[in-house]
């Protein structure tokens, strides 16, 4: 969380933000200590929403309960789909309208009004990219659907990685979100001394290459600092 007057970010543990979505003005009370060099609280009200829409890809068929994941997972959660909305397959890119904002107990409800693009999408469902070519640069990709393997021309591939984090193996000590993004202060530590996180793992993160990298840069100062204190110590 932000304060509206200049200040370091309070992390919000985990568990504790679901009611709330990313714009969201919350009332925060502040705890008296602080856990990886970052100062905590708990959402105490939400004063009022910033956004009244997501974009996110559609998971479920039409008929079935449908959830729509948001583009970038800073955004929320899940939000499950109504069924007076447009009937899109898994897979499609939306722009959904909110119609029921999160509680503690119940994901967002939305409304399916738009495919994000639609005069130039294709979905193909069950589809895997099996194989890319071209002379010097991408010209077509290969690929299977089933048992049946086509070349399509394309000049662009990108991939989405980065929505789910992955980090079910590290120890309860390191404090993450109610998705498992690891939570990190300014220095990019975690609730673990000498132990960071940078790019997609890190809760409130871009979800960007670029931003990963910058980050990356920028945490081995405090590594080296961290070093020299053990080194001091010894």
């Amino acid at each position: 969380m932000v304060p509206d007057q200049p200040g370091t970010p309070i992390g919000l543990p985990r568990g504790a933000v679901r009611p709330a979505m990313h714009g969201d003005r919350v009332l925060v009370e502040v705890q008296p200590h602080t856990s990886g060099g970052l100062q905590r609280g708990t959402i105490k009200e939400i004063l009022g929403h910033g956004q009244t829409r997501i974009i996110g890809v559609v998971h479920g068929e039409p008929g079935s309960e449908q959830l729509v994941v948001p583009s970038n997972a800073r955004y929320g959660d899940p939000a499950r789909a109504t069924q007076d909305g447009l009937a899109v397959p898994q897979g499609m890119v939306v722009s959904a309208e909110i119609v029921e904002y999160p509680t503690s107990y119940r994901s967002a409800v939305v409304r399916i009004d738009e495919i994000v693009g639609k005069d130039n999408i294709e979905v193909m469902l069950s589809t895997e990219v099996v194989g890319v070519g071209g002379d010097g640069r991408l010209e077509r990709l290969t690929l299977r659907t089933g048992g049946d393997v086509e070349e399509v021309p394309a000049d662009g591939l990108f991939v989405l990685i980065g929505a789910e984090p992955r980090t079910e193996w590290l120890p309860d000590e390191v404090e993450r979100d109610e998705r498992g993004f690891v939570l990190t202060g300014s220095d990019y530590g975690t609730s673990v001394p000498g132990v960071f996180a940078i790019g997609d793992v890190r809760a409130g993160s871009v979800k960007r290459v670029a931003s990963a990298v910058g980050e990356g840069s920028v945490v081995i100062q405090h590594v080296h600092r961290r070093l020299e204190q053990e080194a001091a110590r010894a």
